[in-house]
């Protein structure tokens, strides 16, 4: 997930992204935001990583970005002899000084995710920021030298690598795509379907975020969803990838739960059996609190929604 734009040390405290994304499901979650700067609750970048139900039970290790930007973050995945590092990262947007949104209202310019890490870079520099006449590089550059490093240092360490990537920039021609090539990392979208993927934005020309991977990952089927499909304006990624090239083994099949039967050819067992769910409906309030969400789901968010039904 990449935008996730929020500041999650404000938040309630019941509330996180964990409960609102799969509620009750089992999952483990990497988190990544700027939390060099703690302003308000909406704040501009964030990405996420989740591993859900079975695949959760192979996760080795969960990371974010260390300059605590949410930059990227990642999760391991697989077992002590094969293991795969699966990354989110977004590259920030330089915000254009012709933006009429932003002539409108300044504020907008210092809350960006380029702003940020300015501010951040320039009060905690590193010498790599700098270039040899002592001008900082540009924020674009000290992120892709400082994600190129990451995936060197995850390769040197004998990981697969995923990576799920908003590059805001266009993913075949830029110079990511050179660089990743050069680290033997795959499109999976055009490796996949011998096409290139289609334009992310609803309102843009080239596709600008998609997904690359080393070649020890197999990958079968990419799909990219119409526009609207999912949340926001841009496509939302599915991707099938072969178990045994990313946890080293192959899902355990599904076995049938054992249990009995429900008998309604016996009328007292079929009366009783009733009577108990009338009770039980009657004493959480089942068919007001389904009148409730029902009045109410037009003006609901999908995870207000799904969280009210849950309860």
């Amino acid at each position: 997930m990449a935008e996730v734009q929020v500041n999650w040390r404000q938040a309630p405290d019941n509330i996180s992204l964990s409960d609102l994304i799969a509620p009750r499901h089992q999952k483990r979650l990497s988190l990544g935001y700027n939390t060099t700067e703690n302003h308000r609750l909406h704040q501009n970048g964030g990405v996420a990583s989740l591993a859900l139900d079975c695949m959760s039970q192979y996760v080795l290790e969960v990371a974010e970005d260390t300059a605590k930007l949410g930059r990227w973050t990642s999760i391991l995945v697989g077992n002590p002899h094969h293991n795969t590092r699966i990354v989110t990262a977004s590259q920030p947007l330089q915000p254009s000084p012709h933006s009429s949104r932003s002539s409108r209202t300044p504020s907008i310019g210092r809350t960006t995710v380029w702003s940020q890490h300015d501010r951040e870079y320039r009060h905690s520099p590193k010498p790599h920021y700098f270039l040899p006449n002592g001008e900082m590089q540009s924020i674009r550059s000290i992120w892709f030298d400082d994600l190129l490093a990451q995936l060197c240092a995850w390769k040197a360490q004998h990981e697969d690598i995923i990576l799920l990537l908003d590059a805001n920039e266009n993913i075949y021609t830029g110079r990511l795509s050179t660089a990743l090539h050069s680290l033997g990392m795959e499109e999976l979208f055009r490796q996949a379907n011998g096409q290139e993927a289609p334009a992310s934005h609803i309102q843009g020309s080239t596709a600008i975020c998609g997904a690359f991977a080393t070649s020890g990952v197999e990958c079968s089927h990419v799909q990219h969803s119409a526009h609207y499909a999912g949340v926001g304006d841009h496509r939302f990624h599915l991707l099938q990838f072969s178990a045994p090239s990313i946890i080293g083994t192959s899902y355990p099949l599904p076995g049938h739960s054992t249990s009995r039967k429900l008998n309604s050819k016996i009328p007292r067992i079929r009366n009783a059996y009733n009577a108990v769910l009338v009770q039980l409906t009657e004493l959480h309030c089942l068919l007001q609190r389904l009148q409730t969400l029902s009045a109410d789901f037009e003006s609901m968010s999908a995870a207000a929604f799904q969280l009210s039904f849950d309860k």
